[in-house]
């Protein structure tokens, strides 16, 4: 089994990142004046590398920004420059860099209380959902939804979800009952199903409006 190691790059090893990137997409190596420009895109402490045998065989970075979601503005990183070595495909590098950045999908939600009592709800309804996150363990538990926000309580479930399905209902642009029929939330209370659609429709679809 190899051993591989995830850390935090510094300064000195950005360059290497970004290289690996560009190769990952089969793209020639930065010249001296496209590397300054692509440098000043790097945050500080924001780029991981995987190594093997100390050998930079994948890279991920993220950038910090903010995201808008129907009543307010949450904090965001925005994963980038994600690649792995040409010849070190499909062992595992994506999936271990992936982990470390906490965001495999569009949207990853890291602070479910935080993210939940962000953005608005529409309705009077009142629903109970039981979230697992087997990543981020203080996300795992059960919180009351309703117009006034979220708070974590101990009430039965009348939904349960995982973290990744939370984060496809979060910006409105699913609906629960098609998560459901699809079997990504189980339903204790039926009645649940079209509740939480209420509190979680949106009048316009989430839209990303960069490269991301």
């Amino acid at each position: 089994m190899t051993d591989r190691s995830i850390r935090t790059l510094d300064a000195t090893e950005i360059r290497a990142a970004e290289t690996l990137f560009r190769a990952s997409l089969h793209q020639r190596p930065d010249t001296d004046e496209e590397w300054r420009r692509a440098e000043r895109t790097y945050q500080d402490g924001r780029t991981l590398g995987a190594f093997e045998d100390d050998i930079l065989v994948g890279t991920a970075r993220s950038i910090d920004t903010t995201l808008t979601v129907p009543g307010g503005t949450v904090p965001m990183a925005a994963v980038t420059g994600v690649g792995v070595r040409v010849g070190r495909t499909r062992r595992g590098v994506l999936t271990d860099l992936t982990t470390a950045v906490g965001d495999e999908l569009w949207l990853r939600v890291v602070d479910v209380a935080a993210a939940l009592n962000a953005r608005g709800y529409t309705g009077d309804d009142s629903v109970v959902l039981e979230v697992s996150d087997p990543l981020l363990r203080h996300n795992s538990g059960r919180y009351r939804l309703s117009a006034a926000g979220c708070e974590p309580v101990t009430a039965p479930a009348q939904l349960a979800l995982d973290v990744a399905t939370l984060g496809m209902l979060y910006l409105g642009g699913w609906r629960v009952d098609e998560l459901v029929n699809a079997g990504r939330i189980e339903v204790t209370d039926a009645g649940a199903v079209a509740a939480t659609h209420r509190l979680l429709a949106t009048d316009r679809p989430p839209w990303c409006g960069s490269f991301f």
